[in-house]
């Protein structure tokens, strides 16, 4: 008992000299903080170092991933190379090929606007391919130089393109009202079909100018039309103002399909 007794009146006597004088007891505090700063720094330093080696392994396990969808698309560009298709110029896919392309001048204000890319007959433009955006669609190849092309604009009166709402999968037209830039409209939805503002307008598909499932904006509000339909005003995704390259598509299977519609017609 005599040691405990000891070491608890020594802990008492301590305890009276710190808090007995005020210089004394700051510098006992500030003491304690500097320990805590330095425990609360290691333990900092632990739990680091464990997220540390989880992030890691999610970058390895992201790298592998990767490193697999790079093999994968090296085998389908050999594929595509041994077709003899040209992968300096353009890309290839599911029966696409994409040449880049700049565009050199954009009109916006009027009624028909026409783009001028650097882009033609020597690159393998031609007139009718469409041209598409980072954010949406341009337009179609109406005229082609050696060098360059004009494209008339989809901000164009007039001029429509095949369009789908994703969430239905409603197919209908949607043309460019000239009122402004970054609206377009779907005039002809049927009214039983059940759509909402902020649904998703996509390609269609269904021409041959155009891949479908290009998102080209989303639904802003609706109407309903005299005739009996609803009518769908879009807000685009792509700034027109502000384009600078594009892509043009050519779909290797135009002529294929031009031909089988033309029989049809015949018939």
């Amino acid at each position: 008992m005599t040691p405990i007794l000891f070491a608890v009146l020594e802990l008492l006597s301590v305890c009276i000299i710190i808090f007995g004088n005020e210089i004394i007891k700051t510098r006992f505090f500030s003491e304690i903080r500097k320990t805590e700063a330095k425990v609360f720094a290691v333990f900092e330093n632990i739990r680091y170092y464990l997220s540390l080696k989880e992030t890691n392994t999610e970058l390895v396990e992201e790298n592998l991933k990767l490193r697999e969808e790079i093999f994968a698309l090296k085998a389908e560009i050999e594929e595509y190379q041994a077709k003899g298709y040209s992968m300096s110029d353009s890309l290839v896919y599911d029966g696409y090929s994409i040449i880049p392309g700049k565009i050199l001048k954009n009109s916006l204000t009027q009624r028909i606007n026409h783009v001028i890319i650097n882009k033609g007959s020597m690159h393998g433009v031609k007139p009718d391919m469409g041209v598409i955006t980072q954010n949406g669609v341009l337009g179609i190849v109406t005229n082609v130089s050696e060098n360059a092309s004009s494209v008339l604009s989809i901000l164009s009166k007039n001029t429509g393109i095949s369009a789908k709402i994703k969430s239905t999968g409603t197919i209908g037209p949607m043309i460019w009202e000239g009122r402004d830039t970054k609206h377009m409209c779907m005039p002809e939805i049927p009214h039983h079909i059940e759509i909402s503002e902020g649904d998703t307008v996509c390609t269609s598909g269904y021409s041959s100018v155009f891949p479908p499932d290009i998102e080209l904006g989303t639904i802003e509000s609706i109407s309903m039309t005299k005739a009996g339909f609803k009518k769908a005003v879009v807000r685009l995704f792509e700034d027109y103002s502000s384009i600078h390259f594009v892509s043009i598509v050519n779909n290797g299977k135009t002529e294929e399909i031009n031909t089988l519609m033309e029989e049809n017609r015949k018939k």
